[in-house]
């Protein structure tokens, strides 16, 4: 066959006979004539019609959504730009984590409040007259103030905070006070769910759920004494109700960013200086 379409196709404008002889032994016999012109135009004929044959298919006949769906197509293309920005959003989320986490173990930072400087140079003699606001700040930069009608019951705050008290909680001290990488607190390790009480009466200055810290309790005692109690996974109390020496606040957990295991960090502060806690507290 191969020999034959090479004979045809040898002379381009010449034409062949071709002659049809039948194999059953009768004389019978067709011929036709081919040229290679001819030939050229039947096969692109058959490369048209098959080529229109699909493209009808394609348009007209429900095969072509096996093929190519253009509603398809750009739901999917939606369907992945969401997917990317959702990634993109997780991993934006995740390298801050992983930021804070690294700051965390060079400096050793576990507190959300700033010291003033002029409170740190301040004797212990110095008067009481800077008001508290203006001494302890978050770091947000807002300062949370006990509600206007916030019931404060006279008799907590006309007698001193009952130092040294025991421990908040039953538990190991896991890390200390140490002021130097600005570690104002004390943590002690106990299982999750352990609950943990008030070291002294007050009033409940500020509750909230921070990602650093889990749920963080901060109480405001006479004399200018503040305690503040993080990584807290349920809480018991909220802004404004007054609490006394052994009330249960809530419960502690692996909560937080910061939290390296179930325990709570406790931080004493007067007048807007960190204590060392372990001088307020005994472990009973």
């Amino acid at each position: 066959m191969f020999n034959f379409f090479k004979q045809i196709f040898s002379t381009k404008d010449g034409s062949h006979t071709v002659v049809v002889i039948s194999d059953d032994g009768s004389k019978q016999s067709t011929s036709h004539r081919i040229s290679p012109v001819n030939l050229w135009l039947v096969f692109l004929g058959l490369i048209g019609g098959v080529t229109c044959l699909v493209i009808f298919l394609i348009m007209f006949t429900p095969l072509g959504k096996l093929v190519y769906d253009e509603e398809n197509v750009r739901e999917s293309v939606i369907t992945i730009q969401q997917k990317v920005a959702a990634l993109q959003d997780t991993l934006e989320a995740r390298n801050m984590q992983l930021q804070q986490i690294q700051q965390v173990m060079a400096v050793g930072k576990d507190t959300s409040f700033s010291v003033s400087s002029s409170l740190q140079s301040t004797d212990a003699d110095q008067g009481r007259s800077t008001s508290q606001s203006e001494d302890v700040t978050q770091q947000s930069g807002q300062v949370n103030r006990i509600p206007p009608d916030a019931v404060l019951i006279s008799n907590l705050f006309q007698r001193s905070p009952d130092f040294p008290a025991s421990y908040p909680l039953d538990g190991t001290p896991t890390r200390l006070f140490n002021s130097s990488i600005e570690h104002y607190g004390l943590d002690i390790a106990a299982k999750a769910g352990t609950a943990f009480r008030a070291v002294a009466d007050g009033v409940i200055l500020n509750q909230e759920w921070t990602i650093n810290y889990g749920y963080v309790i901060v109480i405001q005692h006479s004399e200018e004494v503040i305690s503040i109690y993080k990584h807290a996974s349920g809480v018991e109390k909220k802004i404004g109700e007054s609490v006394q020496k052994g009330d249960v606040l809530g419960t502690i957990g692996d909560i937080g960013v910061l939290s390296s295991g179930p325990h709570l960090h406790i931080e004493i502060w007067e007048r807007g200086v960190p204590q060392n806690p372990q001088n307020y507290l005994i472990n009973s």
